[in-house]
């Protein structure tokens, strides 16, 4: 027998192992669910398919049975992510009717949003002239490109120096 650090005494194998290394589970065989498909999800290194407990091919499978549920013809949704009867699917579609719908419904929510946003928005689609006059309708002063507010404020800096050579050479006979 040896001690170890913790105090516990472990008992020694002649082959380096000890009494608690044996109690360690070793990790299930993890097969796929369809009907004489004995692939192990572990050794596919694919999260998913483990999660699913489905191979890639059964994933994609038009229809399979499922080990243990007799007579009943399953395919997986690809919306809903579990396996579904296949009498709730349209023709080929990977997704069940219900799924179809929630996802339906979901892009006719998301595309209403949209139009009130930009309903509640619409002055910003508008071109920059029409801006500016949608801005002073409101009150607010209109801003012009900045370009254009330097060379306005270069042309009101210049006027009194054109007004002045103008007077001078309208005055010199």
């Amino acid at each position: 027998m040896s001690s170890s650090s913790s105090g516990v005494s472990e008992i020694s194998w002649g082959d380096g192992s000890s009494s608690k290394d044996s109690h360690k589970k070793q990790p299930k065989r993890r097969e796929c669910r369809a009907v004489g498909c004995d692939v192990d999800l572990r050794q596919l290194g694919k999260p998913y398919c483990l999660k699913k407990g489905l191979c890639p091919e059964h994933i994609k499978a038009q229809s399979l049975h499922i080990k243990g549920v007799a007579g009943a013809t399953y395919r997986f949704c690809q919306q809903c992510g579990k396996l579904e009867p296949l009498n709730f699917f349209q023709a080929q579609k990977r997704s069940c009717r219900a799924g179809l719908e929630r996802k339906r419904l979901a892009d006719r929510r998301h595309l209403q949003r949209l139009r009130d946003t930009a309903k509640s928005a619409k002055w910003l689609l508008l071109p920059a002239a029409e801006q500016r006059a949608a801005s002073v309708r409101r009150g607010r002063r209109a801003r012009r490109p900045a370009a254009a507010a330097a060379a306005a404020a270069a042309e009101s800096d210049m006027s009194p120096c054109l007004d002045a050579a103008a007077d001078a050479a309208e005055a010199e006979p």
